[in-house]
């Protein structure tokens, strides 16, 4: 259970938690088979989430939708395909696919759809 004036998630206990992970991750020379396949398909998740972000962005007409689509790829997106770069770089493995490939929202144009959120 979350508790009030905590961040979602955290309680009195996340700190040992985390002081135990950051610990034995500082040890680790590598990640297991299964951890390696987690961190792959979690990686590949997020990159076509981050293009689908982007088409619908492109694709509505209400700007407001479009802000919310680009807040959720700032505080979501971003962030979680950034520590799984880390973790696999780190662990020196290859990416399964090249971010250089993904365009940025500011580089895309918007197209004109009949797309609405309204019915």
């Amino acid at each position: 259970m979350a508790e009030t004036g905590q961040p979602y998630g955290r309680t009195q206990y996340s700190e040992y938690a985390e002081g135990r992970y950051e610990k034995h991750r500082a040890d680790r020379k590598g990640l297991s088979a299964g951890e390696y396949a987690a961190v792959i398909q979690g990686f590949v998740r997020e990159y076509v989430c981050m293009g689908q972000c982007n088409m619908y962005v492109i694709a509505a007409e209400d700007p407001d939708l479009k802000e919310a689509i680009k807040t959720y790829l700032g505080d979501v997106g971003d962030p979680n395909i950034a520590e799984l770069q880390q973790i696999l770089e780190g662990g020196g493995y290859e990416l399964p696919a090249s971010l250089e490939d993904v365009a940025s929202i500011d580089e895309l144009e918007d197209i004109n759809t009949k797309a609405s959120t309204t019915g």
